[in-house]
């Protein structure tokens, strides 16, 4: 058989080196130095370095071995950074040091106590001095593109083997062999032992905070800082220092006490400074009371997520497509220019008087929206407006074809310890316009604790709606329901009774649907004032109750079909229940006999 042809060996190294920037970590690139001679002087001219921390934590509990695996990562940077540097090539397009691992499960909770689902303990062993290193390089050493800096506090030789190496190959093989095996220690088969969870030596390394000073650089296009709450220094800045700069990510950071920082941040972010950005995201930074942006008009989309701290926001951006601000609970004045902003996702934005918005006339779809079901009929304190500029929204932005909100339980009924005549307060859904546009319907029922009934609010914010085609109803799981006939959320008694007219409406789907009366009521309304509906999930939630319990409630099939979708099983107990129904709607005159009612959520086998 005829040796296979290396054809691929044979082109430029431009092209070689474009093909290795698709590969997705450094060892990668660093493992093609072992293909031949051709290869091994390549990998340290490679156009994209990325090294990033993996997945997920080997062991099921983050122990030293995973905070050895970080160090060793951490010196694998330093060293590659190095060979780069001596070997004097080209500028880097794209750099990523990653210490926060990238699993889907590893989610974050702003919350001290909390943080991200999987220990990242290697943060302590990240300094200053390493992180001003790699940024040093990425300002020094990037041509274009893009720079990601995550921190989470934060073979057989197949080529010519007859031909003696010389002494400069010799030493370079050395190098890359060692760069490879600091990144890829996990290759090694070692016999796996448990190892002790790991522990910080010491409240000073559990304690140590960065310090960095945002980088600047006029040939970056594209810059991620994810800094595990470092004291961040805003620098000043001149005309033009982000010049190339089209996306900027900043997260997990706390600002330099200096008075005049979160006013030099805005000031960088802005048209002197960053004539072409595009996209801007600020998310969990401390220390920005007030926040002003005199955008490019380059800018569409512009991201605030946790800015704890922040109480003032000031907004001009002329060429705004996407706006959200969310988790920024503590906003008391908003001031927003944007005559072509398209989606609005602004959860909370407080005191309808307190807010200057121009942009509402060419808004269609707003996300996230908080809207309290009560509110009171006067303020004493800040605290009791509970997001009124949130129907201030509805009011205004009155060609909004798709509807996204969370409807949650009043703040105040708990903060006044419930001692609230009724007199003091009123349906929030009162205020809500008809809202004839609304294609698209999203409900998320959220913060209705002690088992506060849905029904009468949820089903009057659907009467505004009435030409929806597509609704969305997702319940927070509660494992019991309130049973006090006078509680406000029974307000108006009898709501079950109202008509509706939804004559477009055609798919529903309810997630987290529990059998208890309310929800169930809530279905049944729904079913009678849909004469074009086709479809109705309902997706039920078993966390709330004991899965060996039968439980039994009935909705009758109102000319059309229940069926059974999914369900779970569980042997030890030798019982099935289901987790999702769905109802159709009868096909032809004369199918009556196929119909059925949905009776019972568990069925002992």
């Amino acid at each position: 058989m005829a040796a296979s042809v290396d054809l691929i060996s044979g082109l430029h190294d431009d092209l070689l080196l474009r093909i290795l920037s698709f590969l997705p970590a450094a060892s990668d690139v660093a493992r093609t130095s072992v293909l031949s001679r051709r290869w091994r002087h390549l990998w340290p001219n490679a156009v994209t370095l990325r090294f990033t921390i993996g997945s997920e934590p080997k062991t099921y509990r983050y122990t030293q071995s995973d905070r050895d695996e970080a160090g060793r990562l951490i010196a694998t940077v330093n060293k590659a950074l190095a060979i780069r540097l001596a070997a004097g090539g080209p500028d880097v397009e794209d750099l990523e040091v990653s210490f926060v691992y990238s699993s889907e499960d590893n989610t974050y909770i702003d919350d001290p106590y909390i943080g991200y689902s999987y220990q990242h303990y290697h943060a302590a062993d990240i300094t200053s001095a390493h992180v001003a290193t790699w940024l040093q390089f990425a300002m020094c050493h990037m041509v274009k593109k893009k720079m990601m800096i995550n921190d989470n506090n934060g073979d057989d030789n197949n080529g010519d083997n007859n031909e003696a190496e010389e002494e400069a190959d010799e030493k370079q093989e050395g190098d890359d062999e060692s760069i490879d095996d600091t990144i890829n220690k996990e290759e090694e088969e070692e016999e796996w032992k448990p190892v002790p969870e790991y522990e910080y030596m010491n409240k000073e390394e559990e304690e140590r905070v960065l310090s960095i000073e945002l980088p600047c650089s006029a040939k970056i296009k594209e810059m991620s800082l994810t800094l595990g709450k470092a004291i961040l220094t805003v620098p000043a800045a001149h005309a033009g220092v982000f010049h190339s700069l089209t996306y900027i990510l900043i997260s997990h950071a706390r600002l330099d006490a200096g008075a005049d920082q979160s006013f030099r941040l805005g000031h960088l972010l802005s048209l002197s400074c960053s004539p072409h950005l595009k996209r801007l995201e600020l998310k969990y930074i401390e220390g920005i009371p007030e926040l002003h942006l005199d955008a490019a008009d380059t800018l569409e989309e512009l991201l605030i997520l946790g800015l704890d701290d922040l109480w003032s926001l000031d907004v001009d951006g002329q060429g705004l497509r996407m706006l959200s601000v969310k988790e920024c609970f503590g906003i008391s004045s908003a001031r927003i220019s944007a005559p072509l902003l398209e989606v609005l996702a602004c959860k909370q934005m407080g005191r309808a008087d307190r807010l200057r918005f121009d942009g509402t006339s060419s808004v269609r779809r707003i996300e996230g929206l908080h809207i309290p079901s009560h509110r009171l009929r006067y303020y004493e304190t800040e605290d009791d407006d509970d997001n009124s500029a949130a129907v201030w929204f509805l009011r205004h932005c009155d060609i909004v074809d798709r509807l996204m909100v969370e409807v949650t339980w009043p703040r105040w009924w708990f903060q006044k310890k419930i001692h609230v005549e009724e007199t003091d307060f009123e349906d929030n859904m009162l205020h809500i316009p008809q809202l004839p546009n609304i294609s698209s319907l999203k409900i998320k029922v959220d913060g209705w604790t002690n088992g506060h009934n849905i029904g009468a609010t949820v089903s009057k914010l659907i009467a505004k709606c009435t030409e929806i085609e597509d609704l969305c109803i997702d319940i927070e799981p509660s494992s019991e329901e309130c049973s006090d006939q006078n509680c406000i959320c029974n307000h108006p008694k009898g709501w079950e009774l109202q008509n509706i007219s939804l004559g477009n409406l055609r798919n529903i789907q309810i997630q987290n649907f529990l059998p208890f009366d309310n929800p169930i009521r809530l279905v049944q309304l729904l079913l009678t004032s849909t004469p074009a509906l086709e479809r109705m999930t309902l997706e039920l939630n078993t966390i709330c109750y004991d899965s060996r319990e039968v439980i039994r409630f009935h909705i009758p099939c109102y000319e059309g079909c229940w069926e059974l979708k999914n369900w779970q099983s569980d042997r030890e107990l030798a019982t099935t229940w289901a987790t999702k129904y769905e109802w159709k709607r009868a096909g032809k005159e004369g199918e009556v006999g196929e119909m059925s009612d949905l009776d019972g959520l568990c069925i002992h086998r």
